[in-house]
């Protein structure tokens, strides 16, 4: 078993159109007893770990909707044993970077989209580090788009319409490319209360 407990805070303050955050996160690893075949217990104590991490994000305001940003953050997991059952040290310094964009369109759609770097330095010199960045040969794609569309509807005068749309590919090999992608689309019609407003998958 494996029990797991994650808190957290953030802080953001406007600066005119740059919006500025402060947060930090604090997770708690905890793992039960292996029952090996034999029907006896194995302790897995050692593999207990809290880890605190600390993260800064910068972010300019394009529109209501649209915040680019950019994040860093530094982190450490500390054992509750120093070493563990095989002589090593797991403790780990981390450090992590990215760069995105947030979208917020109120009910309808809210997140971010993000790429960036991440790294795990041990503190025993016999773990190599760890490092995860985005893949060569992978691209990923994302698309805002809005216009207006005129209808022939008796009454409706026509739409507005936001689409978003995010594609990934990726280059199995020379001749071979990989593609996954989704959009949704929001129309909102004139006048209000005439025709319904739709959204489309």
């Amino acid at each position: 078993g494996i029990h797991t407990s994650k808190g957290g805070a953030d802080i953001t303050r406007e600066f005119g159109k740059f919006r500025g955050t402060v947060g930090g996160t604090l997770t708690r690893n905890v793992y039960t007893a292996a029952t090996l075949s034999d029907g006896s217990l194995m302790s897995m104590s050692d593999r207990n770990q809290t880890t605190g991490e600390a993260r800064m994000r910068l972010g300019y305001e394009v529109s209501p909707a649209l915040i680019p940003f950019i994040e860093g953050s530094i982190g450490r997991a500390y054992s509750d044993q120093t070493l563990d059952r095989n002589g090593y040290n797991r403790n780990a310094n981390i450090y992590a970077a990215k760069a995105g964009v947030e979208v917020d369109f109120g009910e309808k759609l809210r997140g971010e989209v993000s790429s960036g770097y991440k790294q795990v330095r041990y503190f025993d010199a016999r773990l190599a580090k760890i490092d995860w960045s985005p893949i060569r040969g992978t691209d990923v794609n994302f698309t805002l788009t809005t216009g207006v569309e005129p209808s022939t509807t008796a009454g409706v005068s026509g739409s507005t319409y936001y689409t978003i749309s995010t594609a990934l590919s990726q280059q199995m090999i020379d001749n071979l490319v990989a593609r996954l992608g989704g959009a949704t689309t929001f129309r909102h019609f004139a006048p209000a209360g005439v025709a319904s407003d739709q959204t489309e998958w």
